[in-house]
């Protein structure tokens, strides 16, 4: 079982939480699924939703890549799915403004971007709702490459510079974060990654991650100090 997740990706990514959390600090929010539409009307975040079962509002991605808010009732029968698809995000969960922030992220035209001649990218092989699975996704969900087999989240930034892939420890919008084990809560064994979405002129970032709340939950929070980081771009 060890050996089949360390090729697969992080076995664990649950952290304790030096950074500033807020993806779940709104009181009395609830953690909203996550469903993928391929299309459909974008639906108005202030609109009037119909409260679901569990008093959660649902999320689907359009077609466009917009994260929006609907009145969608949750699919019984895919809960009862015992293990979610690499591409499932209908079990994932984010509140709203994790939503906001995924939709707000916004890559500079001059961003540095890695461009390695084999990306190692051949589908998504790393275990749902981890933070290996969720940096996969969302890399692609950005436009930028990512690789299948990068290992556990502290093993990323060697295996990614192995394909020529640029890395350093400066930050930009839409890199892979990657952390050793025990550095800002990233489990003691495995490390942790993580997506940049924002980068602060007072060198902090704002970073999304999936597993740092709860195994498929979509959250983010603020890390001061960036440049300790090491970021695969």
């Amino acid at each position: 079982m060890m050996g089949a997740a360390l090729l697969a990706g992080a076995a664990t990514c649950a952290l304790t939480l030096p950074g500033t959390p807020t993806a779940l600090g709104v009181p009395d929010r609830s953690p909203t699924p996550i469903t993928r539409s391929v299309d459909g009307p974008t639906v108005s975040r202030d609109a009037t939703r119909e409260a679901l079962a569990d008093k959660v509002a649902a999320v689907s991605v359009d077609s466009t890549g917009t994260w929006t808010m609907g009145n969608d009732r949750i699919d019984v029968d895919r809960l009862t799915r015992a293990t979610p698809g690499p591409a499932d995000l209908h079990h994932a969960k984010a509140t709203e403004q994790t939503v906001d922030l995924l939709n707000d992220t916004d890559i500079p035209a001059d961003t540095t971007v890695s461009t390695p001649a084999a990306t190692g990218d051949s589908g998504n092989a790393y275990p749902w709702g981890q933070c290996t699975w969720w940096a996969y996704v969302r890399r692609h969900q950005l436009g930028l490459p990512v690789g299948s087999y990068f290992g556990n989240g502290q093993a990323w930034a060697a295996s990614a510079a192995r394909l020529g892939y640029t890395v350093t420890h400066g930050p930009t919008v839409g890199a892979i974060i990657v952390f050793q084990p025990g550095q800002a809560g990233a489990d003691l064994t495995y490390g942790h990654v993580a997506i940049v979405e924002q980068v602060h002129a007072d060198g902090s970032i704002t970073i999304s991650e999936s597993n740092a709340q709860g195994l498929g939950v979509i959250s983010n929070r603020t890390l001061a100090n960036a440049n300790q980081y090491t970021y695969i771009h």
